[in-house]
């Protein structure tokens, strides 16, 4: 799924956008997970589709590795992030929409 998204991200921004806005995404995605902040500083620093793609399947082969398991959103709790995210005040959106 991750994958999926970087591809979507890299195709309608290009490269050099697409890996940058990619960097928020992966940052939401492992913002939880072991090793998460390790790995977001690595991948801040990625430049390349390429470079990006391998960090991602790096680490999410480390976690399987070590039998961490990644639990799927049920319905309820992805209503509860997204009725969390969509609560926020207009201005914490105005930096995230400037940025894309």
């Amino acid at each position: 799924m991750i994958v999926a998204h970087l591809a979507d991200h890299h195709a309608f921004y290009g490269e050099a956008m697409g890996v940058r806005i990619a960097r928020k995404h992966l940052g939401w995605y492992t913002r939880a997970l072991a090793g998460g902040d390790a790995f977001r500083a690595t991948m801040n620093a990625a430049e390349t589709v390429p470079a990006q793609l391998a960090l991602v399947e790096r680490y999410f082969d480390e976690l399987a590795a070590r039998g961490e398991r990644l639990q799927m959103a049920t319905p309820a709790g992805a209503a509860a992030v997204r009725h969390a995210a969509h609560s926020r005040p207009a201005a914490d959106w105005a930096g995230e929409a400037l940025a894309a």
